[in-house]
């Protein structure tokens, strides 16, 4: 078994991301890179993997780096999977072991 629990503790232990609307999003990710923070862009919102365990930290320190420079934000938001997401992710075959001969291994 690879999961047990309530379908909110899924969901919880699934990858969240920080979904940010600012003004100026090429300076925001090139400032967000340069403190080591891996970004993505979503048509005009830009998508930040939190470094730290603590999302109300991060989200705070994510905001006043950026306010700090100039760049104003609009929007700061933690976005969790959803069900189905997070249920894909713990049953996605890439996440189990393979074999030696490379084949999947069976649980």
């Amino acid at each position: 078994m690879k999961f047990e629990g309530t379908p909110e503790a899924l969901r919880t232990r699934s990858k969240q991301v920080f979904v940010l609307g600012v003004e100026q999003p090429e300076s925001a990710t090139g400032l967000l890179h340069r403190v080591g923070r891996k970004v993505t862009r979503e048509g005009g919102l830009l998508l930040v993997e939190p470094a730290e365990d603590d999302p109300v930290r991060a989200a705070a320190q994510i905001n006043t780096l950026l306010v700090r420079q100039g760049i104003a934000v609009s929007q700061l938001r933690i976005r969790g999977a959803t069900l189905e997401e997070a249920f894909l992710e713990l049953t996605h075959p890439s996440s189990q072991a393979e074999a030696v001969d490379g084949t999947e291994a069976r649980p």
